[in-house]
């Protein structure tokens, strides 16, 4: 299952691109991207070149959007009041980790756009969501945060802290 349900996707088996490419190729010329199903690798989606440029120069506005906004004051509590109603986890975390977090996204977002690896992406917003599951449970919280307890014999038999 995909995060983008809302997306429309036409499903086909791998195997059906191979033997009715037309029928397949019919459905994203009416506009659907199409999401190829493979049994020995993973899935593929078609698309339509121009909507795959338009979506990468769409995400490099949006990176330069959120630069643009943070460190003015003024609209730097707004967009983490909206960023927070739109993305409900990241109300878990700190509001300088909020900050921080949309920071790194518009970096990254303009690193992806130049790339064409959208895993940094993906990694990052996988990474901040596991913070905010940390924050917003007490009990793995003072696990991940809270002081950390060396018993002395480890301390001995570890030796020396070379700088």
């Amino acid at each position: 299952m995909y995060a983008a349900e809302a997306m429309q996707y036409k499903r086909f088996n791998f195997s059906s691109l191979l033997r009715q490419s037309g029928k397949v190729l019919k459905e994203i010329e009416l506009g659907y991207d199409v999401l190829l199903e493979r049994r020995d690798g993973a899935d593929m989606i078609l698309t339509e070149a121009s909507k795959e440029v338009g979506m990468r120069e769409s995400l490099q506005t949006a990176a330069r959007l959120i630069t643009a906004t943070l460190g003015q004051p003024d609209t730097e509590h707004a967009i983490l009041e909206r960023t927070v109603e739109q993305l409900p986890w990241l109300g878990f975390l700190p509001e300088e980790n909020r900050l921080e977090f949309l920071r790194e996204f518009a970096q990254t977002a303009a690193g992806v756009v130049e790339t064409g690896a959208v895993e940094p992406l993906v990694r990052l917003e996988q990474d901040w969501m596991a913070s905010a599951r940390i924050y917003s449970d007490p009990k793995t919280r003072s696990v991940f945060m809270g002081p950390v307890k060396v018993e002395r014999e480890y301390l001995r038999r570890a030796g020396p802290v070379e700088a």
